[in-house]
């Protein structure tokens, strides 16, 4: 049976506190999975990026995160019986906005680390697949070309040309609307992973490490604010502040009558 702060047994049956050391329930709270650093070093790991300095200063921002949320909790569980609750979560609502302004500094920098990285690594794509072009006369021919075959033509020379690595076929298919090359979108995107997996498994391994690292930041930062309304316990904090400021209009009204 768990005990309530919040309640107290008076004449004859159990009643909320109304005394200004009255203690209301607080929501249940954990650190979400999300924001954990593990995540980012077993991708790294399996992509042959274990020492990528940007993979670890991301994993390092969701570990602190991680720390943070754990120390918050504890001050939250940890209330001086001198104060009351009101001042104990008005105190823990301080400590946490300063966590989630330090939180939100880390994010914009880890993120613009990875955007960074993903840049530099569709560099080296470009470079290893040598998509190069003779001009926009030539990359027009390419494309009026596979426009002019049938479906089953020109998916076979399109896969071709991701074999023999012919840079100047794949450049121009990826640098065109799919009215003029008669291929979509999703096929662009999905022709460039094609001739990286079968000409530099290694940059895409990385590339597609670099996605899911930025996808789980995003992801955990969601989280992180999400969890600051719990761990602070933001919808009683509230309650005080009203209860607060009824008070405040209640005396100001006595006031305003004398």
């Amino acid at each position: 049976m768990s005990f309530r702060p919040d309640l107290e047994y008076r004449g004859g049956r159990i009643a909320q506190k109304t005394d200004a050391h009255a203690r209301k329930a607080l929501p249940d709270f954990q650190t979400p999975e999300r924001i954990n650093g593990a995540y980012i070093d077993t991708i790294a790991k399996e992509a042959g990026m274990a020492d990528d300095s940007t993979l670890k200063g991301t994993r390092d921002v969701l570990a602190s995160w991680h720390q943070s949320f754990e120390q918050l909790g504890k001050i939250r569980g940890a209330q001086d019986p001198a104060v009351t609750q009101a001042a104990h979560l008005n105190q823990l609502g301080k400590l946490t906005d300063a966590a989630l302004t330090r939180m939100s500094s880390q994010f914009d920098r880890a993120k613009a680390g990875l955007r960074l990285k993903r840049e530099n690594l569709e560099g080296e794509s470009i470079e290893r697949l040598g998509l190069t072009t003779r001009g926009q006369a030539a990359e027009a021919e390419i494309r009026s070309a596979l426009l002019s075959m049938s479906e089953e033509q020109r998916q076979k020379a399109i896969g071709e040309a991701i074999q023999r690595g012919d840079g100047e076929v794949i450049h121009a298919i990826q640098n065109a609307s799919p009215l003029v090359s008669g291929i979509s979108a999703e096929n662009q995107t999905n022709v460039k992973r094609r001739a990286l997996l079968a000409h530099a498994p290694d940059v895409l391994r990385k590339q597609e490490a670099i996605d899911k690292a930025v996808s789980r930041l995003n992801d955990a930062y969601t989280a992180a604010l999400d969890a600051a309304d719990v761990v602070s316990a933001k919808s009683v904090a509230d309650s005080y502040r009203r209860e607060s400021q009824s008070a405040a209009a209640a005396r100001a009204e006595l006031e305003g009558q004398a």
